[in-house]
């Protein structure tokens, strides 16, 4: 077997196929990869779409090495066994498909100059490649060896390589019962892939793959042995015993399944403070999960949540889980009172449009009351959601927080995300007012009047100085406020021309007190976002093709990922904060800390005869000075040592705003960052540091953070030279290698 093995293999890398194969191979997973997906301008670190070509150029890729095969149809004068030969040719081919996959390496390492690839689902998929590989070439040697047709053989091994890379979407097409379904589903790779691609080793997928890939070498050897001529009894019984066998082990697979989590913060396995938690339930607690079937068929991850939510299930013997069909009747009326109502998502194809109805909620009950997770898709924050409602059951913890708006922008339409968001947190919210206000409606709630409630402030420009007063009281006498401000306004509305306004109000005054003062100037930043301009009209107003620009903004600072943004955060015309400490402690002995900061080449914008400059076109790119570069404070926490008070000022009043968030939305998903910084805040100010470990345990910044996007699209050209190139050099230089090798020989002879 070793012999035939190696002259397999000799002899197919002495032609030159395999390298022609091995370059598309390389090249349509690079293409793929870079510019099918628009690396260069939406995409993200995150290697999962990497490895969804690679089951479509194998359509092709593998089906042809195999028909490439030498010496085909004299197997049956081979003196070795049938599976020694069939087994010989599949690792001759797997051989050079371990090579080829090897060569895609370029892949990652060139992301790796873009942002952060995390190791352990770049080698888990690159594992579950390899074997999906096997399972490829012996599925299309076996049809080799049935089909005497070299052509039909390849095309009978590229339409089994079809239907397994596209199976899992014939149920969304086609209405088929239940067992067919999972069937289908069972048979696609992008089905066996989703666990591998997060760094989840899950034997049912590995066993799926290792016993197709054994089925087929047993199904080519058996029909090698009937080739020869061996029909007898005992060959009958041993095919019925390995298809009985082989089908066992399918179906067992799923019953001995265990998964493990190889990511690096565990964040697919239970946490200890979830588990800590979970002990103190000492009576039943039902987690119901409402899950459409349809959704299954469409996002294969969907898997995970149910797998957490049985995990979680598993720590203690209080806890069931459940898992629910909402498409019974009675279930949607129960789901509509706890006021969960199913999303629309788009199931179009090439040619058809269509949308469907789907619900993934989880409700959990516990002693008569029940907490409700309205939509969830991922495993990213469900411990998070789930301990936060499951700490509210059993231990009654509440989050309260009062919403103020203290400039002239509307909560209602102008921030019009903030209280939802909150409420979908976990927070009762109430919307409280400065005291001036009061004194026009007695309806209203001044804040002063909840001062065991964490305050939320966005603006300032309407506080008065008795409003300020009043809200330094609150902060020395032991309350928790959060304040969004700049002492400035920028024109955001919907005519808005982003020109600012600048007065001194009275909380600017106050923060003195505090050790906290405003820059009186604008601050940009090299590290900023990115602004898509489309036009289609020249500059006299005449008519022309539709051109997309890409301008850098400094006044939009990116902020790097750090500690209280792990996953960083665009800001909108902040303002710099500088710190006394002199002034904080001699006013209330407080302890000053930076929480959010620039990068290290940032610099300040002047106003030029009383005016700031905001337009994009006219705005700096750099300093005009280097030596003002350097870092600034844009977020700042004030801890009072004496009465326990806290406050965090946030330089940055419009970041919240829907505005500001249609702008930094992608085309895919709105970007959310700085509600999260808003939420962990928050969370500190209700006392609840700990439970952030767990909302921030699943991110990963896979953010194109090494470069900006002006940078990556003019390394486009040489990134996708090079990721190709260079794989195809050294095919060329191997082919040389192993040509001459083999024409040194044939002189020899």
């Amino acid at each position: 077997m070793k012999r035939l093995y190696g002259h397999v293999l000799s002899v197919l890398l002495s032609s030159v196929f395999p390298y022609v194969a091995a370059a598309v191979y390389v090249s349509f997973a690079a293409v793929q990869f870079f510019l099918v997906q628009q690396f260069f301008t939406t995409g993200t670190s995150d290697l999962r779409q990497f490895f969804t070509a690679f089951p479509t150029v194998s359509i092709v890729v593998i089906p042809a090495l195999c028909a490439s095969v030498p010496y085909r149809g004299r197997e049956l004068s081979y003196p070795l066994s049938s599976v020694s030969v069939i087994a010989a040719q599949v690792l001759a081919v797997l051989t050079l498909c371990a090579g080829m996959i090897v060569l895609t390496l370029t892949v990652p390492l060139a992301v790796s100059l873009f942002g952060d690839v995390e190791l352990p689902p770049l080698l888990c998929g690159y594992a579950l490649l390899l074997l999906y590989s096997a399972c490829a070439v012996s599925a299309c040697l076996f049809l080799g060896t049935t089909i005497s047709q070299t052509g039909a053989a390849f095309l009978a091994g590229a339409a089994l390589l079809a239907l397994s890379s596209f199976s899992h979407l014939v149920p969304l097409y086609v209405n088929l019962p239940e067992w067919i379904q999972t069937l289908f589903r069972s048979l696609s790779f992008a089905w066996h892939f989703d666990a591998a691609s997060k760094g989840i080793i899950d034997t049912q997928d590995i066993l799926f793959f290792i016993i197709a890939t054994l089925a087929f070498i047993a199904s080519g050897a058996l029909c090698l042995e009937c080739k020869r001529g061996n029909k007898s009894l005992t060959l009958k019984r041993l095919v019925l015993l390995s298809v009985t066998a082989f089908v066992l082990l399918f179906a067992d697979s799923a019953l001995i399944r265990f998964r493990i989590d190889t990511t690096t913060n565990r964040q697919f396995t239970v946490s200890a403070y979830s588990k800590t938690l979970v002990q103190e339930v000492q009576d039943p607690l039902t987690i119901s999960y409402y899950r459409s079937k349809t959704l299954k068929d469409l996002y294969p991850q969907i898997v995970d949540v149910e797998d957490f939510l049985r995990a979680y299930a598993d720590e203690s013997k209080y806890i069931s889980f459940e898992l629910v069909d909402p498409a019974k009747d009675s279930n949607a009326e129960l789901l509509n009172r706890h006021g969960i109502y199913g999303q629309t998502i788009d199931t179009s194809g090439r040619e058809t449009t269509s949308y469907a109805t789907v619900y993934s909620a989880v409700v959990i009950s516990y002693l008569g009351s029940t907490e409700v997770l309205p939509f969830v898709l991922d495993t990213t924050t469900l411990e998070y959601d789930l301990t936060s409602r499951i700490q509210s059951l059993v231990r009654g913890t509440v989050r309260s927080v009062q919403v103020l708006v203290g400039n002239s922008l509307d909560i209602q339409s102008d921030y019009a995300y903030v209280i939802p968001w909150l409420q979908s947190q976990g927070f009762v919210t109430v919307q409280t007012y400065l005291p001036s206000q009061c004194e026009e409606n007695a309806d209203l709630v001044p804040f002063t009047q909840l001062k065991s409630v964490p305050l939320l402030m966005l603006g300032s420009s309407s506080c008065t100085p008795s409003d300020a007063r009043a809200l330094e009281d609150f902060i020395a006498s032991g309350s928790k406020a959060l304040i969004a401000t700049t002492p400035y306004e920028i024109a955001v509305g919907p005519e808005g021309d982003w020109s600012v306004s600048a007065e001194e109000d009275a909380l600017d005054l106050m923060l003195f007190d505090f050790g906290i003062f405003f820059y009186n100037s604008l601050t940009a930043d090299i590290s900023n976002f990115t602004l898509t301009l489309t036009s289609s009209q020249t500059a006299e107003g005449l008519p022309t093709t539709e051109r997309t620009e890409y301008l850098n903004y400094p006044l939009w600072p990116s902020l790097m990922a750090q500690t209280n943004a792990p996953t960083g955060m665009t800001l909108f015309w902040p303002c710099a904060i500088d710190l006394d400490d002199t002034s904080a402690l001699s006013a209330y002995h407080s302890t000053l800390t930076p929480v959010l900061v620039s990068s290290d080449h940032a610099w300040q914008i002047k106003a030029v005869d009383g005016k700031f400059e905001t337009n994009p076109f006219a705005v700096p790119q750099t300093s005009e000075d280097a030596t003002l570069y350097r870092t600034f404070n844009f977020a700042v926490h004030a801890l009072m040592d004496s009465s326990g008070g806290q406050l965090y000022v946030w330089g940055d009043q419009y970041a919240l705003t829907t505005q500001m968030l249609s702008y930094g939305a992608s085309s895919s998903s709105a970007d959310f960052r700085a509600y999260d910084f808003l939420t962990d805040t928050l969370l500190k100010l209700n006392g609840q540091e700990q439970i952030l470990t767990l909302k921030n345990r699943n991110i990963r910044d896979m953010s194109l953070y090494k470069m900006d996007a002006t940078t990556r699209l003019s390394c486009r050209s040489q990134t996708l030279a090079l990721v190709i190139g260079i794989p195809c050099l050294l095919l060329l230089a191997l082919y040389v290698f192993f040509f001459t090798k083999r024409k040194n020989f044939n002189r020899g002879l």
